[in-house]
């Protein structure tokens, strides 16, 4: 899995970006017992995203928001994609070269067609309540909730969730783990990779955050321009902390 990786997306980037994936490559070693090595990358882990320059915080949440979305996606002639199954700021590297390394690939999630079509619908809903109601036909369609799905009524469901998310001021894309939440309290059940997924979106919208953009969405659609670099630039004068690193 570690070689298909390296294939397909050491060196990718997205259009109007200069910086690109790195994919650490991966080894075995040990005599007896095998250990799995990571080929060390040199650079500053995301955790460090507040003493980043303005406009460098957002070109690299920016490339690295989009692309986990594209690890997603795939690409129509794959039946499967594989996704990288615990993103946090650490494990996320800018390297003294500006690009981003991905690292700690231990373990991956595999989404088919039919995953990645579900995924489609929910992230292109217009509306919350759009949003909701495919998320939650999604749950009430799994083999694994056919009894439980039964004694439930669906729209109360759906308004519960959109309730919640309401009294905290939150939106669907803010909070999809608050939304599992409430399914799981009417035991009905959600995939591990579901969970995992959804945690890890939530971890790129906190870091969009970080990198003031209004949303995760905005990050995903980010471009760097001229003009945005011009105004980075500025912003980088009203941040710039007295006496503290400059950062490439």
């Amino acid at each position: 899995q570690d070689e298909k990786i390296f294939g397909r997306w050491d060196g990718w980037k997205p259009d109007g970006f200069d910086a690109h994936v790195v994919v650490p490559e991966t080894y075995v070693s040990g005599g007896g017992v095998k250990v799995r090595r990571e080929e060390k990358i040199e650079g500053d882990n995301l955790t460090a995203l507040d003493s980043f320059e303005p406009l460098e915080r957002k070109k690299i949440v920016a490339l690295a928001a989009q692309h986990y979305i594209a690890q997603i996606r795939g690409s129509p002639i794959e039946t499967e994609t594989l996704v990288h199954s615990d993103i946090s700021a650490g494990n996320l590297r800018r390297t003294p070269e500006g690009n981003l390394a991905i690292l700690d690939r231990g373990m991956y999630l595999k989404f088919n067609m039919e995953d990645r079509l579900f995924l489609y619908s929910l992230f292109t809903a217009a509306t919350p309540a759009e949003k909701m109601n495919t998320l939650v036909d999604w749950v009430w369609g799994l083999p694994e909730n056919a009894g439980q799905a039964g004694s439930l009524q669906k729209q109360d469901v759906v308004q519960e969730i959109l309730g919640r998310l309401a009294a905290n001021g939150k939106t669907p894309e803010e909070s999809a783990m608050d939304a599992l939440v409430v399914l799981q309290s009417r035991q009905l059940k959600i995939p591990l990779k579901y969970n995992l997924l959804f945690k890890n979106l939530n971890a790129f919208r906190q870091l969009a955050l970080a990198a003031n953009f209004n949303s995760l969405k905005e990050a995903i659609e980010y471009r760097p321009s001229a003009r945005s670099e011009a105004r980075g630039k500025q912003e980088e004068g009203m941040d710039h902390k007295v006496g503290g690193p400059s950062r490439r």
